[in-house]
Parts: structure tokens; sequence; C-alpha cells
């Protein structure tokens, strides 16, 4: 987001998690992981909000899927990508957090018959590549 006096780094809001008054974002490490950061934020424009702090321009920030882009029906699984997540990131601990702290995800990717792909995030990995599937309208994954 550009305003007159600074330029900084911008999320899409549905990326930022609020908890209480900490507004906090997941971002992929280069190690596979991904962390919780706590962020300030500052302007929000067409959906997109400055990052005053927390973030650096850059950095990949992980946002959910949305629910308006969950679409229900029959697939197959294209791929399984595992990734790690790892509790938030003290500065007063040295700024890392140890691999054993770490939980696993996997983000399934569904190719869909008008050749579009869904995901969806499980704590499992419950599916394998080239699997039929059922994607739920409450974002779940079934076998067919």
């Amino acid at each position: 987001i550009t305003g007159e006096a600074a330029t900084a780094p911008a999320v899409p809001q549905r990326a930022i998690v609020y908890e209480g008054d900490t507004a906090r974002v997941w971002v992929a490490e280069d190690d596979g992981t991904i962390a919780a950061r706590a962020i300030r934020t500052g302007r929000i424009a067409d959906g997109m909000v400055a990052i005053l702090a927390g973030v650096s321009a850059g950095e990949k920030v992980v946002t959910a899927v949305p629910t308006k882009q969950m679409r229900p029906g029959y697939g197959v699984v294209e791929r399984v990508t595992p990734v790690r997540v790892v509790p938030e990131r003290s500065a007063a601990a040295g700024g890392s957090a140890a691999a054993k702290d770490s939980r696993p995800m996997y983000r399934v990717a569904v190719r869909m018959p008008d050749g579009s792909l869904q995901y969806r995030d499980l704590d499992r990995p419950e599916f394998k590549v080239g699997e039929d599937v059922l994607l739920t309208n409450a974002g779940d994954i079934v076998p067919d």
C-alpha cells in the first residue's frame, strides 16, 4: 500500500488472525515450516492491510483457503504438500523455535472436473495422489 510518506508491505485482510489486541499472520519459513508472527497493522485499502512491523517485504504470508472459494464436488487428489506449523517465535527467546515444538499440516490440492484446483488444509495425511475424493460444503474431504 502506497501513501504519501511511506510504502509498506501488505497482506490480504483474510490472512490476519486477531486474538484480543494482538494481530498475527502465518509466515512460510525457508525451512518448510510456517510460523505465527505478531504484526502491527496500518491502513486498509481494497482488502489489503499494510504491515508496519512483524513482516518484511518479500516474506511469504500463508492464508487460509477462503470459504467462498470452497466449492463442493468430486475430484482427484493432485498433490499433498506437507508443512510444519511452529509456535510464534519470541524475540526474548532468541527468535527461534525448536523443531520439536512444531506440528505437521498438509495442504491437499484436488483437481475438479472443470479443471480448477481446490485446496484444503488437513492435520493428517489422509489422502494420496490419484485418489478420488468428495469435497463437502463444510470444507471437508471425504473418500469417494
